[in-house]
């Protein structure tokens, strides 16, 4: 029985030691907000092709850039679509990946497919299966590209 009971200490105390130790090797506690705080909308993707050049994208069609790893930011939204039972209409953009620091999609509600070619100056709807932009709440959420084209 004593044996038994020293087993357990010994078993539990460096269970609770290995969990102490896990827990602070393992916390994060560095990470705080850069300039600005916070964007101004709803932020729901970023893709950062180098680690200086980065863009994160959100609601009413708001897309951040950044060039210095996010030191700073610069922030526009897309200009309004108005066709397919829409005027005016900025689109929430759930999802964007840049494939390197010129070419990059974008998507998102009313089935929203958006690219550039010039690093995020000017950003082009494309045409999906339903139009540059439906009418319908249907959304895109993913996307993934392998190269520019």
């Amino acid at each position: 029985m004593k044996h038994s009971l020293h087993y357990n200490f010994k078993r539990t105390f460096f269970l609770l030691s290995f969990m102490i130790i896990s827990l602070l090797s393992f916390s994060q506690t560095n990470w705080s907000y850069l300039s600005p705080s916070p964007f101004g909308f709803t932020t729901y993707d970023a893709s950062f092709p180098t680690a200086n050049n980065g863009w994160a994208v959100g609601e009413v069609g708001c897309i951040a850039k950044t060039t210095n790893g996010g030191s700073s930011w610069t922030i526009r939204s897309l200009t309004p679509f108005t066709g397919n039972g829409l005027t005016n209409f900025r689109p929430t953009l759930n999802q964007v990946q840049f494939v390197n620091t010129s070419v990059g999609y974008a998507v998102g509600s009313n089935a929203t497919i958006i690219k550039t070619t010039d690093g995020g100056t000017t950003w082009n709807y494309i045409n999906g299966p339903l139009g540059p932009l439906a009418s319908s709440g249907i959304g895109i959420n993913n996307l993934y590209f392998f190269d520019a084209n």
